[in-house]
């Protein structure tokens, strides 16, 4: 059977850098909402995603872009990310390994940190609820 999450992940490391804020790529939503790419989603996979988002982060932090820019471009990447962890934990508390627990609660962290600080550098309060999340 054909895995489709290599290739989403390889299309996210490829489109997400050229995106723009006046043009967001909607087709990385519409990718991450499809029912059989959610089906494939695992712990491995979220952190190689959230690799992907360190990436481009950064990238557009080299670029100089602007902070109102690199918020408005990232913050909904994140976001989107950090939603999508939780529906998975959710979804499968009771059939995730405890090595994969683990790592997705460091994936959570490291993902909320990034937002805070994403969304911190224009003094926008964030509210963190840690304790409904990750069963």
């Amino acid at each position: 059977m054909l895995t489709k999450m290599p290739l989403v992940l390889a299309y996210k490391a490829f489109a997400l850098p050229k995106e723009s804020d006046f043009f967001p790529n909607e087709f990385i939503s519409q990718l991450e909402n499809t029912p059989s790419v959610r089906e494939e989603e695992s712990a491995i996979h979220f952190a190689e995603e959230l690799l992907i988002l360190e990436e481009v982060n950064l990238l557009f932090k080299n670029e100089d872009i602007g902070r109102e820019s690199l918020t408005f471009r990232m913050v909904p990447r994140y976001e989107s990310y950090v939603s999508r962890l939780d529906n998975y934990t959710q979804e499968y508390s009771d059939s995730i390994p405890d090595a994969d627990r683990k790592l997705i609660s460091l994936l959570y962290t490291m993902a909320l940190n990034q937002l805070r600080t994403l969304k911190m550098v224009f003094g926008v309060p964030v509210v963190v609820n840690v304790e409904g999340t990750q069963n």
